[in-house]
Order: structure tokens, then sequence, then C-alpha cells
């Protein structure tokens, strides 16, 4: 679980970053009349991509009967934060790739 959960912050903290450069891109570039919903679009996916981790990695983490009470925090912690962060890595190439279909 602790494995989960160091992976799942260091993919969050990179998606976060990457979403931030490919965004400040975007907006120096022509076609920064897509920035805003490209944003948009790599917040939700980061979002759905948090929910869906976190109920994976909860109902993972919590399946053996010796699981104990706080089986729930690897998902919300651990794999909740590494689809987010994937998300975001989806987002940031969304980003980059109208950047470059720009005219």
């Amino acid at each position: 679980m602790s494995l989960a959960m160091s992976i799942g912050l260091a993919t969050l903290v990179a998606g976060l970053i990457s979403a931030i450069v490919a965004f400040a891109l975007l907006l120096s570039s022509p076609g920064k009349q897509h920035a805003l919903s490209r944003l948009l679009i790599a917040g939700a996916l980061a979002f759905f991509g948090f929910l869906i981790g976190a109920w994976l990695g909860a109902s993972y983490f919590c399946s053996p009967t010796d699981a104990g009470n706080l089986c729930g925090l690897g998902g919300v912690f651990g794999t909740g934060p590494l689809a987010a962060g994937l998300g975001l890595l989806a987002g940031a190439y969304l980003m980059l790739k109208a950047r470059r279909s720009a005219p």
C-alpha cells in the first residue's frame, strides 16, 4: 500500500507539472482559443480518473477478509492520485496536440 501511495503522489505531481507547462505553452501559441476547453478536459480527466482509481484501489485493498478498517486509504491516497496524474498527463498531451495543430 505504501508503494501505491508513493507512486500515486509522484504521478500526480508529474501530471500537475506537465499540465501547467502544457497550458503555458498553449497560451503562448496561435491556438490559444482552445486553451480553456483543453484545460477543462484535463481537469475532467483527472477528476474522473481519481474517482475510478480510488474505487478500484479501495476494492482491491479491501478484498482480503483481514483488511482492517483503513483499507480504503490505499485507493484514496494511492491509486486515486495515480489515475488522476495519468488523466492530467493525457490532458497535457491534448493541450500540446492542440498547440501543434494550430494554424
